[in-house]
């Protein structure tokens, strides 16, 4: 046997970064495993020049994320390549020297590289498709979980950094949405204009594609922190290269114009689209028939207003019925009822999730992937300091630039809205309902008047939204007020009742204006306790208060009236 040669590829290793985030990895230190979970590590690796060795078999990617050549071992011909300490994700890749070792086939191989895959690389992409899950596997789970828009409230929405790090989070499946270029050219992007995601306006169709790819890019930066590059619009093509067999594609033309140039592409260029693939649209798109013909499964979306007698006509064609998650539960109950599985679609927080799965849906499509399946962090220092947005910073609005947390320079955030709304911190939710510890700093860069107010809500037991004052809160809990007195008071807020019950009060110094205030709260199975910590001398206010206990907590603008005294955030752990 010999030894196979692999790596100087151009596809970026992929590893679960600060607070679990999935992030492109330039400079990685990455090892080679012969397994995706478990298995030996690889740790016998040669230099490219065949006889130096790759010192404890540690390989360390370039500034794009691409690997140096190295030679495997002995008759290996595929690795798995790990950026994470042998943790994982991992990512499947096969010798790029394979082709020459089969006689009869280097052209053949060579001809598909260069048409399929714009690095040269496309032989991976052919290697992975028996470990990933198809159409059939995937549909199985119950509950099955795809990435709306690649988790577009996590990465820049319909972007290959968006797919691609919600694949390397763990995602099985990813939802894409196309429109199509004046020259006919499928690409990602879900609106039908630039307006919303880019730096440009109009609409796509007004675009050649050469002119879309060099002049227009998506700005995520509104919605999901400065922290974030300008991001390319990709192709339909270059993103089914990408991700074609690594896990179930959601895949919905976004108008009609978009249909032919998608179908015409999958069947000129992946004929096994049937396995790797679910064809998606409103229902009455007038495709579905001519698409379940090709042998696609049809993920049919309706609304609050459709009628049975509307699913009646177009039934025949469906295999999944998608409702949104604001619809009743009457309603979605009786889609359930229906017989065929039921996909939701766009799932936020636990509270969306629960709710859903206890009302019969099988299916979620979860703008918040990260946030939803891996597991909650103590702290989001480095992600704010890098200006990126973490998982689980929840506000009531979604895909709103508006409503999202401002990353501010200096490592604070805040929300730009008023009347008592809040941010939750999911992402940081506690390890226990009743034992634990949230410190945060607050500062008021310009002074509310002495009686005003911003607060920390803890003992929550669900991520739903809290909105001082408000009747629409759904859940019970403790919140902990801060006032421009100094003033530091906790009191209980019951479910749908707007006004709050006093449980305890201290006087602090009043906070000065561009000075942060540092605040503890504590939950135990008997007490929520608030201190101030932040002047030399602590400051306790303790509750024995039994009433609600839960792990999700949220910082409030609270009563402040306008966006000058807004509050700024900083420097949140729970422990």
């Amino acid at each position: 046997m010999s030894r196979s040669l692999f790596g100087s590829i151009a596809d970026y290793v992929v590893a679960l970064g600060d607070d679990n985030a999935a992030t492109l990895q330039p400079a990685a230190t990455v090892t080679a495993w012969s397994d995706a979970r478990g298995g030996s590590q690889y740790a016998d690796l040669l230099q490219a020049d065949g006889v130096t060795p790759v010192p404890e078999g540690k390989l360390v990617s370039d500034e794009r994320g691409a690997l140096p050549e190295f030679y495997g071992l002995d008759g290996v011909t595929a690795v798995y390549l790990d950026a994470s300490g042998g943790e994982g994700p991992r990512r499947r890749t096969i010798a790029t020297d394979l082709g020459a070792s089969l006689a009869g086939t280097q052209a053949a191989l060579a001809t598909h590289a260069a048409a399929v895959n714009p690095h040269g690389t496309a032989s991976w992409s052919l290697a992975d498709q028996t470990a990933y899950p198809n159409v059939d596997t995937f549909l199985a789970g119950n509950p099955f979980v795809a990435a709306h828009r690649g988790s577009g409230q996590e990465y820049p929405e319909h972007t290959m950094a968006a797919y691609e790090s919600a694949l390397a989070a763990g995602a099985r499946a990813i939802e894409v949405s196309v429109n199509v270029t004046s020259d006919g050219i499928p690409v990602c992007i879900h609106d039908t204009t630039l307006d919303r995601t880019t730096d440009h306006t109009g609409p796509v169709s007004a675009w050649t594609y050469a002119a879309l790819r060099e002049q227009v890019r998506a700005k995520p930066q509104t919605l999901l922190g400065a922290g974030w590059a300008d991001q390319r619009i990709p192709a339909l093509r270059d993103v089914l290269d990408r991700l074609y067999g690594r896990c179930v594609i959601f895949l919905e033309p976004k108008n009609s114009a978009a249909v032919h140039p998608i179908l015409d592409l999958l069947d000129e260029r992946f004929p096994g689209g049937p396995h790797s693939i679910i064809y998606k649209g409103y229902y009455t798109d007038g495709s579905f028939a001519g698409v379940r013909a090709r042998g696609y499964r049809v993920w049919a979306y309706v609304d609050a207003g459709t009628t049975d007698a509307q699913m009646d006509a177009v039934q025949a064609n469906v295999d999944i019925w998608g409702v949104p998650t604001g619809m009743t539960d009457a309603r979605i109950t009786a889609v359930v009822g229906r017989g065929k599985p039921v996909m939701s679609w766009e799932v936020h927080s636990f509270t969306d999730r629960d709710r859903l799965l206890g009302l019969g849906v099988r299916d979620l499509m979860e703008a918040r992937w990260v946030y939803l399946n891996k597991p909650r962090v103590p702290t989001f220092a480095a992600a704010l300091a890098a200006r990126v947005m973490p998982p689980g910073m929840l506000t009531p609005q979604h895909y709103s630039a508006a409503w999202a947390p401002k990353l501010d320079a200096d490592g604070a955030f805040h929300l730009d809205q008023l009347s008592g709304y809040s941010i939750c911190m999911g992402g940081m939710r506690a390890a226990s309902a009743d034992a634990y510890t949230v410190a945060v700093s607050m500062r008021w860069d310009t002074l509310p008047a002495a009686t005003l107010h911003s607060d920390i809500a803890v003992g929550k037991a669900s991520d739903d939204a809290f909105q001082l004052s408000a009747p629409t809160n759904a859940s019970g809990g403790y919140h902990v007020l801060v006032r421009a007195s100094g003033d530091l008071q906790i009191y209980r807020h019951d479910p749908h009742v707007t006004s709050g019950v006093a449980l305890g009060s201290v006087s602090t110094p009043p906070p000065v204006a561009g000075t942060p205030v540092r605040i503890e709260v504590q939950v135990t199975p008997t007490q929520i306790i608030a201190r101030r910590v932040d002047l030399g001398t602590t400051y306790t206010v303790t509750a024995n208060d039994t009433t609600y206990r839960g792990p999700f907590w949220h910082l409030s603008n609270g009563s402040v009236t306008s966006q000058a005294t807004v509050p700024r955030w900083s420097n949140p752990v729970v422990s």
